[in-house]
């Protein structure tokens, strides 16, 4: 080895990443090699990456534009699967965000390996063999195990016997010295720190030891021992123990002990952990109820360090034996615990990323729910015990009609009760729905809700065409006490703001969330253990897509809203609004080139997201992006006809587009749409990708319908309550409300104060699907969805319901 670490000549030198760049012809030589490090190319190391992920069967060509896109044109993601089909040839917005997600994997990877050489160029180190394995190096762990020998490290075993200038010894009884292990320890005893033979063996071990450790192949050896036949196994610490048998008065301790009971004694093969068992008993071990050990096969690394290290040689005079003791310990003492480490890194962060996955899975649902159609006067409630229920009628655009506190009649006094016995807060709502003709109300699913839901039940008796909805309060109270709700809603309390959102959101649900940090509104599980800038950019990137794939109104919608549009951002969404004030109401897409900021890079980014619905040209109303009108005028001319031949496709596109002639095109737009054939024969005369055509062909056969549709199931109110008592065994609910869906199943609302849990043993299986195939519950069900369940299970005692298809 040519490597500073296999000479002599660094004995009681400290090996450090640090140090002064001195120009030499080893550290141009250690440059030079790391300028042709870059073996594998930009677009074929994302495609090795995210082939294997969600792309599938993908092209490199594919990837490249996509890249180009992304990265060096700097386009926005919704932008690119959306308008720049026929530049990806049809990549989807998931399998975009594979590539990106790709690209930033190669991009640290890079990071990484140019950090290494780098590093060896300040420590003047040359070793082609090292720099040939850091180029070919495909993993940021290989680079790590090849540097590790070099990091800054707190003073270890081995470096005090290099300090007592056992180093070479180390490296006689690894070359098989002459005279037996003895004679050779013998020459480094020196009477004071290394008193005797045995001390010399010990303190050469440490050094062979460190070695063993550090050997990359090793290291790949235990990373394989324990991914394929590691086990993660629990056990109760001594705090633990005393919590689940109430000895201590930690309530926290407690708490979290008793929702860890499945895992006291959880004992399974590391790579069948689930994501969402990995979190729990990660919270459980830094609580410190939970002791966490991962279990593997040391003997893999063994016999790989010992190969590295001897190889085919016979050592003989005890040397043997020495070194074999060394690796054994090196393997143990140093390398178990650092792949253990590295073990629950990598399950933490497998872990956190399918959270965040599911909680930007979950948001993007709840974002898309319909609004309430019809559009109608809508009572909020937002429910409290000691300060009362704040009520807040809203109209069907949303502003504020009146206000009111109510309090729950188990906390009203006598005096407050009517003489039939009807408390005053039931009454308080009849007035308000009677007075405002409220055809829906909007409770918060907070504390209280319970008991709210079955006071509106009690008021609502004998009303015809009044429900309720239980809705998602996640956020309310940072809305309230926001600049935003303070612009809105100036002259109102805040405790009474919480309520309006409640309103708003079940009028409809964008218009209202969007107004909120997406990391506010929880929906998932184990939201606080997840890192929080991972999850805020992947949740603000789950809202910009959701808005993108709905638009927005240029003229009405809020600065909040605009905000989200990808590109766009909160600055010049103040602008917008602030044209609006000044100059009145846009009367086309063209108009927002006035405002300063919207460049023609801007522009071209933005503006397919924004609507103007009472503009003269019928495209102003839809999707379909100004730079592919002409090419929507020339289809419709050419459906116009029969025969589409004849028409002149060079002539002006001039002209507006009316809705009554795409409301006499509609059918044979709809039956374009399915058409490949006729799609592609139409695409090349009209010189675009036909994946465009379809595009525009879509838009064109619905202008102006809102892209979250109108789910009549989705507006299905309440009209009766129900406690957990009520439920029985194979009881049938037929609408239930999907609350939040989880890796393990979704959570149900069924109207009782307590999810019921769906669990995925119990969905039903796609009868095309694989029969082994693994459910993934986000493909079956979503936030908001109403569907019919039947009780399985109720545990009152632990507030427990289970359900299943019926």
């Amino acid at each position: 080895a040519t490597s500073h670490a296999r000479d002599g000549t660094t004995t009681g030198m400290k090996r450090t990443l640090e140090g002064t760049v001195k120009t030499s012809a080893r550290a141009s030589r250690a440059r030079a090699a790391h300028a042709s490090g870059r073996a594998v190319g930009r677009t074929d190391a994302v495609l090795a990456r995210a082939r294997g992920a969600t792309l599938g069967d993908v092209r490199r060509e594919q990837i490249d534009a996509a890249l180009r896109l992304l990265i060096d044109e700097q386009c926005t993601l919704p932008f690119v699967a959306r308008y720049r089909k026929e530049r990806t040839d049809g990549l989807d917005e998931g399998q975009l965000r594979a590539v990106a997600a790709a690209h930033a994997e190669w991009t640290r990877l890079e990071s990484k390996r140019e950090s290494a050489f780098e590093a060896l160029t300040r420590l003047e180190i040359v070793d082609e063999r090292l720099f040939a394995r850091l180029r070919e190096a495909s993993a940021v762990e290989t680079i790590e195990d090849l540097m590790s020998k070099y990091k800054t490290k707190t003073s270890s075993r081995a470096d005090r016997a290099r300090e007592l200038g056992c180093e070479p010894l180390a490296e006689k009884i690894l070359s098989d010295g002459a005279g037996g292990v003895e004679a050779l320890a013998r020459a480094y005893v020196n009477g004071n720190d290394v008193p005797d033979v045995c001390e010399a063996l010990r303190l050469a071990k440490d050094v062979l030891a460190e070695r063993a450790a550090n050997e990359t192949s090793a290291r790949e050896a235990a990373r394989r021992s324990t991914w394929q036949n590691g086990r993660l196994q629990c056990a109760l610490t001594t705090n633990g123990k005393a919590a689940v048998e109430g000895k201590i008065d930690d309530k926290k301790m407690k708490k979290i002990a008793d929702a860890l009971r499945d895992y006291y004694e959880f004992n399974a093969p590391l790579r069948r952990v689930k994501p969402h068992q990995t979190l729990a008993i990660l919270r459980g071990e830094a609580a410190k109820v939970l002791r966490v050990k991962i279990d593997f096969d040391v003997a893999w690394a063994m016999s790989a360090a010992m190969k590295a290290m001897v190889g085919s040689r016979r050592l003989g005079g005890g040397c043997y034996n020495v070194v074999s003791e060394a690796v054994e310990d090196g393997v143990k003492r140093l390398l178990a615990p650092s792949i253990e480490r590295e073990a629950k890194s990598r399950l933490k962060t497998e872990a956190m990323e399918r959270a965040i996955a599911d909680f930007g899975a979950n948001l993007r649902s709840l974002l898309l729910q319909p609004p309430l159609t019809p559009a109608a006067v809508v009572l909020g409630v937002d429910p409290a015990y000691r300060t009362g229920c704040k009520l807040a009628v809203v109209d069907p655009t949303g502003a504020l009609l009146d206000t009111g506190v109510v309090h729950l009649p188990q906390f009203e006094s006598k005096v407050k009760r009517e003489g039939g016995g009807q408390s005053a807060a039931a009454s308080k709502l009849q007035a308000l729905v009677k007075q405002w003709n409220v055809k829906a109300i909007a409770i918060g699913d907070g504390v209280a809700s319970r008991e709210t839901e079955s006071l509106v039940a009690i008021a609502l008796a004998g009303f015809e065409g009044v429900g309720w909805r239980v809705v998602s309060e996640a956020g309310a109270s940072v809305y309230s006490a926001s600049e935003i709700a303070a612009k809105e809603l100036p002259d109102i309390d805040v405790s009474l703001r919480g309520a309006v959102s409640i309103a708003r959101r079940l009028q409809d649900p964008m218009a209202e969330l969007v107004k909120i940090e997406p990391q506010s509104i929880g929906i998932g599980l184990y939201q606080h253990d997840v890192k929080e800038k991972e999850l805020a950019d992947a949740l603000t990137a789950t809202v910009e897509s959701a808005v993108a794939n709905v638009g927005a109104n240029l003229n009405t919608s809020s600065q909040s809203l605009l905000s989200r549009i990808p590109g766009l951002g909160p600055s010049l969404a103040a602008k917008i609004v602030r044209h609006r004030s000044e100059r009145g109401r846009f009367r086309e897409r063209a108009a927002l080139k006035t405002i300063a900021g919207v460049g023609a890079k801007t522009y071209e980014q933005i503006i397919g997201f924004l609507r103007v619905p009472d503009a003269k040209d019928a495209l102003e109303r839809t999707s379909v992006h100004p730079e592919s009108y002409h090419i929507a005028k020339k289809l419709l001319k050419m459906l116009e006809r029969d025969v589409a031949e004849v028409i002149d496709l060079t002539a002006s596109d001039a002209g507006d587009t009316s809705m009554d002639a795409l409301k006499r095109l509609k059918p044979k737009l709809k039956a374009l749409r399915d058409d490949v054939k006729d799609l592609e024969a139409r695409a090349a005369r009209l010189k675009c990708h036909p994946l465009t055509l379809k595009d525009i062909a879509i838009e064109l056969s619905a202008p102006g319908d809102d892209a979250r549709g109108q789910a009549a199931e989705q507006n299905v109110l309440r009209t009766q309550a129900l406690t957990l008592e009520d439920l029985q065994t194979g009881a049938e609910i037929k609408n239930a409300v999907v609350r939040n869906v989880v890796p393990f199943g979704c959570f149900l609302d069924l109207g009782v104060g307590r999810d019921a849990l769906l669990h995925v043993t119990a969905m039903r299986k796609r009868t095309d699907a694989n029969p082994n195939a693994q459910i993934d519950p986000h493909a079956l069900y979503r936030v908001g969805q109403t569907c019919a369940v039947r009780v399985k299970s109720v545990d009152i005692a632990r507030q427990r319901i289970a359900v299943e298809l019926p």
